[in-house]
């Protein structure tokens, strides 16, 4: 699935295009927030499921066999936000299930059909996956370097005040996930080129991004 500055990307433009953040930086941390579960102690794969509200759309995550599934369950989240306790902070929730819905679609539109045409080809499949692995973290890092709204991003990051999501991630996780973007995964973006990438190429990782963008806030008006 998308890295972190493809979310915060898509984020900012949602943002933007919406105008009905009150607090920008609370909503940029929620739309990684998802993620934070991979700071957790006692990270094991299967917590993806339960964060990303994945559970039966597939026999393991980063398998989707039914992503209506998946889609009903973001739309359940979306009804509970507005009747429950599972997050105190309205914008940090509305970017956690933007989140979500960047994943999903990624995984209907980009990953998924990838996916299954690698699983088919026997000899180079595993180094299909390697090369498509590199070049997602490759696109993201660049994207970080290249993006003009990076500064306001960051700047809304370090402003996000991390928040617990009730059964889903913990304060304490999205706290590291925090630093640790800030301070160190995007610490060496200016030495990647995606020139020869063939699965994670410009015009198709941008496409996808702006196409997002539009299903996000269809999503948003309860449609």
């Amino acid at each position: 699935m998308p890295y972190p500055m493809v979310h915060m990307q898509i984020a900012f433009w949602v943002m933007e295009k919406s105008g009905q953040i009150k607090r920008p930086g609370d909503f940029i941390l929620g739309s990684v927030a998802p993620d934070a579960v991979h700071f957790h102690t006692e990270f094991h794969p299967g917590m993806k499921e339960l964060t990303h509200l994945w559970k039966g759309s597939g026999p393991a995550w980063g398998i989707t066999t039914d992503s209506e599934r998946w889609r009903k369950n973001i739309i359940h989240f979306r009804e509970a936000l507005s009747g429950t306790g599972i997050c105190e902070n309205p914008d940090f929730a509305a970017g956690y299930q933007t989140h979500l819905l960047t994943d999903y679609w990624y995984d209907v539109r980009v990953y998924g059909p990838l996916r299954k045409k690698l699983e088919k080809m026997e000899d180079s499949g595993a180094s299909g996956f390697a090369r498509y692995r590199q070049e997602a973290h490759g696109f993201d890092q660049w994207l970080y370097h290249i993006s003009p709204d990076r500064e306001q991003i960051w700047e809304f990051l370090r402003a996000g005040q991390p928040c617990s999501m009730e059964g889903l991630v913990l304060r304490e996780d999205v706290e590291r996930q925090q630093r640790s973007i800030l301070q160190e995964q995007f610490a060496n973006s200016e030495k990647y080129s995606i020139a020869c990438s063939r699965y994670c190429t410009r015009e198709k990782m941008m496409a996808f991004m702006e196409e997002c963008v539009r299903m996000i806030l269809t999503f948003q008006e309860g449609k």
